[in-house]
């Protein structure tokens, strides 16, 4: 870790807070869905396993929007399972699109006995998507591989855990809580939001992107080297560290390059490494 300057303590403290409010805030949101809870665990708590082969369809789009924990895996046919299904719960293949979801009755997916929702989705290998909205809500997201033009990929109080992820020509994350990791992969365009998590990203980045921190911290180790981006800085109470090297509001790198990186830093700290 870097040497901390004397704003460290006072971020820290803003931190903290910020995640003691949201914290509390689920907390609340969880003793609301009680209620409803309850009915489920009067009959018999969880839904009954759920396992279907999409046989001869044609995904283009994926629109996947579940509580609990959601797999994304490779395979030689599309399928889809759970565990522990929600009464709610629903799968549609419809011109493309396949929609996975489940909605707020099992909220934050704990009942009386702490069973939680899995949702297992199978693509084909080498399966080129459109487009990509994925949430796990309060369970954890994670990916083998996917390959898209357009994500959408909303971080809640689970972690996301991206083995290898391609991204065409727009990406637009967004934390919450939980950590996004990316251990591999191509990014165009993207646009990420900070939380509380941390982000961690190993990755090409091109086009024009843009990262706004929160809370938490960001590690970016980017294909090639510093020449190749033009790095702007706006530091907020975090420090900014690029190749090593604590910077300042300014721009980095190489102006001319069409790979532009705007950073803002928040409460947390942002470092930038290359030859990913």
């Amino acid at each position: 870790m870097r040497p901390r300057n004397s704003r460290r303590s006072l971020a820290l403290l803003l931190g903290y807070s910020l995640a003691g409010l949201i914290i509390f805030a689920m907390l609340f949101t969880v003793l609301q869905a009680l209620g409803l809870l309850s009915l489920l665990s009067a009959g018999g708590g969880a839904g009954a396993p759920f396992q279907t082969n999409l046989q001869g369809g044609q995904v283009r789009s994926l629109q996947i929007q579940v509580h609990g924990d959601l797999s994304i895996r490779t395979g030689p046919e599309l399928r889809v399972e759970t565990q522990n299904a929600a009464e709610s719960f629903r799968c549609d293949l419809q011109d493309g699109l396949l929609t996975v979801s489940s909605n707020s009755e099992l909220s934050w997916f704990v009942n009386w006995r702490g069973i939680r929702q899995k949702v297992v989705v199978t693509l084909p290998e080498d399966l080129q998507l459109e487009e990509a909205l994925l949430s796990a809500g309060a369970g954890d997201l994670d990916i083998d591989s996917l390959n898209v033009l357009r994500l959408t990929l909303e971080g809640g109080v689970g972690d996301a855990l991206c083995r290898r992820l391609n991204v065409a020509e727009s990406c637009q994350l967004s934390i919450g809580v939980g950590d996004i990791d990316i251990l591999s992969g191509q990014l165009q365009n993207l646009e990420f939001s900070g939380g509380v998590g941390d982000l961690d990203c190993a990755a090409a980045l091109g086009g024009q992107c843009t990262i706004k921190g929160g809370v938490g911290d960001i590690d970016l180790t980017l294909l090639g080297a510093m020449g190749d981006y033009c790095i702007q800085v706006d530091n907020g109470i975090g420090d900014v560290e690029i190749d090593g090297e604590d910077v300042k509001n300014g721009v980095y790198g190489n102006s001319a390059s069409s790979n532009t990186l705007e950073v803002s830093s928040g409460v947390g700290d942002i470092e930038i490494e290359f030859g990913y």
